[in-house]
């Protein structure tokens, strides 16, 4: 095949990072890293603005924007973490995290049908997002009462793991 041909005897496909993507990450990573030191520490309101300033000067990266809606879930403001996931996903349609996030953004406002569609995408994504595969069975178990499919996926987190969760063994 052509990986022989080319001598690449990996079998991770090639990732190209886009230049332009790659210099917005460095031109914001002292504050990225200030405000992630923020949210750790619990200073949430400091931590949000901070994000949305690196969000303004760099829109295409997705992880400001991801901690954000990670806060205002822990705030329990569900719409404005759905707003800003699903913007998200307009400039990064294929991150799992996302779909996750927003799936669990969903759930948490009763939206059950959307929730299943998040973790579902997530998982198309990457097959092997053990958390997504935990979200989507609880959803399936606790919410939808969908007990057969909720066992699956909590048996396929389980594989994903490197030493079993005692908590869900139990469920």
């Amino acid at each position: 095949g052509s990986t022989a041909a080319t001598g690449d005897t990996s079998s991770a496909p090639r990732v190209t990072i886009d230049p332009a993507l790659r210099q917005a990450a460095q031109t914001v990573a002292a504050d990225y890293a200030r405000a992630t030191g923020l949210v750790q520490a619990g200073n949430d309101a400091e931590a949000l603005a901070l994000l949305r300033n690196i969000a303004t000067r760099a829109p295409r990266l997705a992880g400001p924007r991801l901690n954000q809606a990670l806060i205002l879930l822990r705030q329990d403001k569900a719409t404005e973490a759905e707003a800003v996931l699903r913007d998200v996903l307009k400039t990064n349609p294929t991150s799992p995290f996302a779909h996750n996030l927003l799936g669990i953004t969903l759930r948490q406002q009763g939206k059950f049908a959307d929730a299943r569609a998040a973790y579902t995408t997530a998982l198309e994504i990457d097959p092997n997002y053990a958390r997504a595969h935990f979200n989507l069975g609880v959803l399936l178990d606790l919410y939808l009462q969908e007990l057969p499919q909720a066992l699956a996926h909590y048996e396929r987190y389980q594989a994903l793991q490197a030493r079993p969760d005692a908590a869900v063994a139990n469920w």
